[in-house]
């Protein structure tokens, strides 16, 4: 929980009731996730596993800090829902918010999955390991960061 207060300083007192009441049935979840399985390798299943969390997790706090929770959890596999991620998405799927979970999924995982991308971004966590050494963010990690870069306008020299 503290990655995700440091991610959504927003955090509330209701919203950590939220995963103390349901810390069972998120770890049931959990249990049947594998660990170390990144997005752009998730088999079908598992990506409409992950596109589900809306409906599996009713009542949630709000998507985005249960999307954080779990992508600390499964790092490698579970992305982070922002406004960034949707507004990088929209012109796809044309939806906001909670409702564009499932497409942000399902589009990110064939992002991730597609050889140029998966070749660029091995790339630039070769140069991040360098400077970081062991801690090194997965390439989904990555990838949040620079969506999230660009749609903030930032740009590299």
């Amino acid at each position: 929980m503290l990655s995700t207060a440091a991610l959504h300083p927003g955090l509330r007192w209701r919203d950590l009731q939220y995963f103390s009441w349901e810390a069972s049935r998120l770890q049931a979840w959990l249990e049947t996730i594998p660990r170390g399985v990144d997005l752009a390798d998730a088999d079908e299943d598992l990506v409409a596993e992950v596109a589900r969390l809306l409906e599996r997790f009713g009542g949630h706090p709000g998507l985005s800090i249960l999307s954080k929770v779990l992508h600390a959890k499964r790092p490698r596999l579970v992305p982070i829902l922002d406004r960034t991620l949707t507004d990088w998405y929209r012109p796809i799927s044309s939806r906001r918010g909670k409702s564009a979970w499932q497409d942000c999924v399902r589009l990110l995982h064939g992002d991730l999955a597609a050889r140029s991308n998966r070749t660029i971004l091995r790339a630039i966590r070769s140069e991040i390991r360098v400077e970081l050494g062991a801690v090194v963010p997965s390439e989904l990690r990555v990838a949040d960061i620079a969506i999230w870069m660009q749609v903030r306008g930032f740009r590299s020299e």
